[in-house]
Order: structure tokens, then sequence, then C-alpha cells
């Protein structure tokens, strides 16, 4: 296929449907799916998208598993997942990604998420409030405030063999209490 858009209004009809796999086209722009109650799988993967709008997903309420590795994206709104309470796994690697605003407002409405594939890049993370953190594909970080080089907050290290860092990151279940860290 060489789909460029998704019409809002094409799936409607189809509320049974449990799977969508809309995967290498050159889907530029995703407005937001109606008429998919019951999707549970949806892959986007290897297409154009260059930026998540904000509630996107909204309509995706049972949405269990979300592929967009490989679509380009270089940005994501801050409630670009807002309504996908269902959410075990994202896969966002290989993307172009540059900046995440409200990283926290984004990481919270994912709450029953179990995995996530950021692999593959570095990702800038912009909070809005003057402190800025890098962390890469394997885990490690770096905070700065306003500028990387005068006002460090963690040591960072410019070696990307090693990929040494001077913080730690770690993920906690609300509903188990349970953390893990890269």
């Amino acid at each position: 296929n060489r789909m460029s858009r998704v019409n809002p209004q094409a799936f409607v009809g189809l509320e049974t449907l449990r799977r969508l796999n809309l995967n290498k086209n050159k889907i530029e722009r995703v407005d937001k799916f109606v008429g998919l109650g019951e999707l549970r799988k949806l892959s986007l993967h290897d297409n154009r998208i260059d930026i998540l709008h904000d509630r996107v997903f909204a309509q995706l309420g049972h949405l269990e598993q979300l592929d967009l590795r490989w679509s380009q994206i270089r940005q994501v709104e801050p409630e670009a997942f807002y309504g996908l309470d269902n959410l075990r796994e994202l896969d966002m690697s290989f993307n172009c990604v540059q900046v995440i605003q409200s990283p926290i407002a984004l990481v919270s409405q994912l709450k029953r998420l179990k995995k996530l594939n950021l692999g593959e890049y570095r990702l800038e993370i912009d909070n809005s409030e003057g402190e800025n953190r890098v962390i890469s594909e394997s885990g490690v970080a770096y905070t700065w405030s306003e500028n990387a080089h005068e006002f460090r907050l963690t040591p960072w290290h410019n070696d990307p063999v090693s990929d040494t860092s001077g913080e730690a990151i770690y993920l906690r279940d609300e509903e188990t209490g349970h953390f893990w860290s890269p």
C-alpha cells in the first residue's frame, strides 16, 4: 500500500476489529482513529509520521500493543498517548525523536505499560522547566539546566563505547510497587 494519510472515519463500522496492520505505507499524518473500540494491536511501523499529536489514540482505550518503530517520528506531543489505559507494549525504536515535551505527563498516561522499546537513538527529554535530560539507548542519562556545558547537574562522559552515566533511572509499577532499572 502507499497510503499517505489515515482518514479518521476510515474504520467506522469495524468496531469488532482486534488487529490493524498499517505497516510499510507512506503515512505522514495520523489524526485519530474512530470506530475501533475493540482494537488490541495497532502496527504503524515503517511509515513517515513526523509528529504524534495530542490524543491521536484517545479512542483506542482497549489497545494493548502499539508498534511505531521505523516511522520517522521526530516529536511526541504531551498528550499523544492519552486514553491508552490498557497499553502494555510500546515500540518506538529506530525513530528520529528529538524532543518529548512534558515527559512526566506522557509517561503517567501509560499506567499499565510493561514493555517500552526506545532503542537505537539518543533521546532528549525537554520538560520546559529549565531542566533537560539525555537518555541513551542503553538507559544511561545526564541532566543539565539551561546550558548543557555550563550548568551540568550530573556528570557527563563523552564516550559512546562505555556510555557511562551520572544518574540512574528507575521505573515503578504503581499497582504493584515493583521497581526496574536498565
